[in-house]
């Protein structure tokens, strides 16, 4: 039973294949780490990363006429960016509390796509862009000894 009914029959339903996508980012850059202490007792900090990501992944499509278990791989190059904001206020001389919020985005452009089919045939094609961004909110609690 095709849950994903098509007009191309082509594009046939495998009851028994789970799909999946892996990506790698690797990355490498540099940063700028500002800190202020507005008082004694609390310090706020701003930091900003940039780098340079090398982007690689591999999919199974759960779909015929493709190859499996590596359906298609992608593979790119292009940039990444995170800002940091963070606040630490000291309780006293053995607790500290924090928290810290943070953007990061990544922009791969003109990589590489590289479809398998079923019949040992690969199809090259242009990977126009892959985008990855998150938020990150933290807290936390530091106990010095």
């Amino acid at each position: 039973n095709n849950p994903y009914p098509d007009d191309n029959p082509e594009y046939d339903y495998q009851e028994d294949l789970d799909s999946y996508y892996k990506t790698k980012w690797l990355s490498v850059g540099g940063y700028l780490n500002i800190q202020h202490n507005i008082i004694q007792t609390l310090n706020v900090g701003l930091s900003t990363q940039l780098g340079y990501t090398s982007y690689d992944s591999y999919a199974n499509w759960n779909l015929r006429p493709f190859r499996h278990p590596k359906s298609f791989t992608h593979t790119g190059k292009g940039y990444n960016h995170t800002t940091r904001l963070a606040i630490t206020k000291l309780i006293n001389d053995k607790i500290e509390i924090s928290g810290q919020g943070a953007y990061s985005n990544a922009l791969i452009k003109n990589g590489k796509d590289l479809l398998y089919r079923e019949d040992n045939t690969s199809v090259p094609t242009k990977l126009n862009e892959v985008k990855w961004n998150s938020w990150q909110f933290l807290i936390g609690i530091k106990y010095i000894f």
